[in-house]
């Protein structure tokens, strides 16, 4: 029997409670025979349409990347930057155009970690302030961490964009699991980090 599953998670975060904000946060994992790949984007709070450019930014980067996986896991990283961008930059104006608002109102983080079940070869992509860890049978790793510039790249972000987005690749077979935490978590890893000495490895 063939894998073709889509799978969407949210859910409102300890940040967002606090400041009775709105969870702009939209996880997505689809898995096939050959394919798996899990999708976080963090829509930015103070954009009133955040929430539904994250939304956009996961199921436009989901459905392109899973379609044309064979060639873009060959692809120079730039290129392959500048492609997922292009994607998702025509989705937001769409809709922004669609409702007459302002492309910025749809700003998004976006990270996603994409597997390779036959050649056990994994992509990880990260614009913005999130980060991805993984974990081999002895501990956690770190695989990318924002770019620690002070203002964070979205998908709406005009200038320099393909200078913020960070792409690894490397063989995953040791690999047992994949975490994607947007800044929010990341924030509270690195309190706990401070009170309990967390591996230093772990985040920075």
């Amino acid at each position: 029997e063939k894998v073709n599953k889509t799978e969407q998670y949210r859910k409102t975060g300890i940040f967002h409670r606090r400041n009775s904000d709105e969870c702009q946060d939209v996880v997505y994992y689809r898995e096939k025979d050959d394919y798996s790949m899990i999708v976080l984007a963090d829509g930015v709070t103070s954009c009133v349409n955040g929430g539904i450019g994250a939304r956009l930014a996961c199921e436009t980067v989901l459905d392109f990347y899973m379609d044309e996986a064979e060639y873009l896991e060959h692809f120079p990283e730039q290129k392959m930057a500048a492609l997922i961008t292009e994607q998702v930059r025509f989705r937001l104006e769409e809709e922004a155009r669609k409702n007459q608002n302002s492309l910025e109102t749809y700003a998004s983080t976006l990270a996603f970690v994409f597997y390779n079940k036959r050649s056990e070869n994994l992509t990880a992509f990260n614009l913005g302030d999130g980060g991805i860890f993984w974990t081999d049978r002895k501990e956690c790793h770190s695989l990318l961490l924002p770019s620690g510039r002070s203002e964070i790249g979205t998908f709406t972000t005009m200038d320099g964009i393909a200078g913020r987005i960070r792409i690894e690749r490397r063989k995953a077979k040791r690999m047992e699991t994949v975490w994607i935490f947007s800044n929010d978590v990341l924030n509270e890893m690195r309190e706990k980090k401070k009170k309990k000495g967390l591996k230093r490895d772990m985040i920075r």
